[in-house]
C-alpha cells in the first residue's frame, strides 16, 4: 500500500491518497482539487469521514475532472453533507456545493481488501473512521492529544465519549491519521481517552 498525506484548504485538512491493488482511494478531499489530482492521478473512490465543508470542498472539481471517481457517503452524514457549503459561509469560507454522492451506504462495500469502517458519531452524527493496513483514519473524531468539537450542529458530546471509548479498545499499535494536525499512535492516546470515563 502506498499512502500520501497532503494538507488542503485554509484549515489545513489532512487529505489522504491511498494506492492499493491498482486502485486509488482518496479520503477527505477538503479543497485544492488540482493539488490532489496531481498526486493521485485517476481516482477510483472518494471516502468521507464526515460531511463538513473542510472535508468535502474539492469534490465538485474532482468529479468534473475525473468522471470515474465515485463518492461514497455514509448514510448518517447526508444531512451535514447537503449543508456543507452553507456551513462554510457561516464561518467565512466558500466551497462549491458538493455533488450528489454516488453511493450512500450503511455498511461499507468491499472496495479495497482489508478496508473497514468504524462508526464514531460525536463530532457529527455521521462521523466514521476507516481502518486499513494498521492505519486508523480518524477524521475529526480523534486527534493527537484531543478530540473533535462537539458544539456544532449535528454534534453530540455523549456520542463522542462512546466513540472514543470504542476506539480506545483497538490495537495499541494503530497509526492515527487524523483530519487535522499531526498523526500519532493509539497507545499514546489511550491514557487521556481512558481518563475521560
Amino acid at each position: 500500500m502506498e499512502l500520501k498525506t497532503i494538507k488542503v484548504g485554509p484549515i489545513r485538512t489532512n487529505c489522504y491518497i491511498i494506492k492499493k491493488n491498482d486502485k486509488t482511494l482518496v479520503i477527505d478531499p477538503g479543497e485544492d482539487a488540482e493539488k490532489i489530482l496531481k498526486i493521485s492521478g485517476k481516482i477510483d473512490y472518494v471516502l468521507l469521514t464526515h460531511g463538513h465543508f473542510d472535508h468535502v470542498g474539492a469534490l465538485k472539481k474532482l468529479k468534473e475532472n475525473n468522471s470515474l471517481t465515485k463518492i461514497y457517503l455514509q448514510k448518517e452524514a447526508l444531512g451535514e453533507y447537503k449543508k456543507a457549503n452553507l456551513f462554510a459561509g457561516f464561518v467565512g469560507q466558500r466551497i462549491d456545493k458538493p455533488p450528489k454522492p454516488d453511493v450512500i451506504y450503511q455498511e461499507l462495500p468491499n472496495l479495497i481488501n482489508g478496508l473497514e469502517i468504524i462508526k464514531t458519531p460525536g463530532h457529527t452524527k455521521g462521523s466514521i473512521c476507516f481502518l486499513l493496513n494498521g492505519y486508523l483514519f480518524s477524521g475529526d473524531t480523534l486527534f493527537k492529544g484531543t478530540y473533535g468539537r462537539v458544539d456544532l450542529p449535528y454534534s453530540n458530546p455523549e456520542d463522542m465519549l462512546e466513540s472514543l471509548k470504542k476506539l480506545s479498545q483497538l490495537d495499541d499499535d494503530l497509526k492515527i491519521m487524523p483530519g487535522h494536525g499531526d498523526g500519532s499512535i493509539l497507545k499514546k492516546e489511550k491514557p487521556w481517552i481512558k481518563a475521560l470515563f
